[in-house]
């Protein structure tokens, strides 16, 4: 589990998300915010983090900006989940992400049904 966001940079909307200092998370943190205010970006984020996929973060890179995206995480057991916007350092995070890459993935969403749809819903639902 994520216990703060220590440093969130050039990701989306997300010049600088801890400029006030870290951003803390609780037991349970609910995140409710108009459109295009950076949910889905969070979301990307923690995704990216679970799989240690660069490529995944630098798609989500800030418009305009000349900078790669750099991210530190806290987590739960006290270790550090870092991007410097080159290479990951520490351990992937161990969640599940319900967003809408998960739903595209996992669930009929347009006119056909997909074999790999199927297939990863399957798996999902038996774990």
């Amino acid at each position: 589990m994520v216990r703060k966001i220590l440093k969130l940079r050039n990701v989306g909307l997300f010049l600088d998300a801890c400029q006030n200092g870290a951003v803390e998370f609780g037991q349970m943190t609910l995140i409710y915010s108009e459109n295009a205010r950076g949910k889905s970006t969070l979301a990307a984020v923690l995704r990216a983090c679970n799989k240690l996929d660069t490529d995944y973060l630098l798609a989500r890179r800030t418009i305009d900006g000349n900078r790669t995206p750099d991210i530190e995480l806290l987590l739960e057991n006290g270790a550090k989940l870092s991007y410097d916007g080159i290479n990951w350092s520490g351990n992937s995070l161990d969640m599940l992400i319900f967003d809408t890459e998960f739903v595209d993935r996992n669930v009929y969403t347009g006119f056909v049904v997909r074999p790999d749809q199927k297939q990863s819903l399957l798996d999902f639902a038996l774990g």
